[in-house]
């Protein structure tokens, strides 16, 4: 759901369309890097696409284009898990 969430942000935004795999795809990409370290000090260009959508969309009235994952950041900043 989330991943679908974000493509669909992203064809918003840019018109750029995903192929009906791709939540699968993602997926296996995911778990073939799940031994790569990650940090939340990559958030910017990990999620901040992502994260500036919405904060665009609130700006201009629109609706969250990408609710599930602001909830989560929202969490996480909550949670003191990161911050930015």
């Amino acid at each position: 759901e989330l991943i679908l969430e974000m493509c669909a942000g992203i064809t918003a935004e840019t018109g750029v369309e995903f192929d009906a795999g791709v939540t699968d795809r993602l997926c296996a990409y995911a778990r073939s890097v799940a031994h790569f370290p990650t940090a939340i000090k990559e958030f910017e260009w990990r999620n901040g696409y992502f994260w500036d959508l919405s904060e665009t969309a609130e700006d201009e009235g629109r609706p969250d284009p990408c609710p599930i994952h602001t909830s989560y950041c929202n969490k996480a900043l909550v949670e003191d898990i990161f911050s930015f």
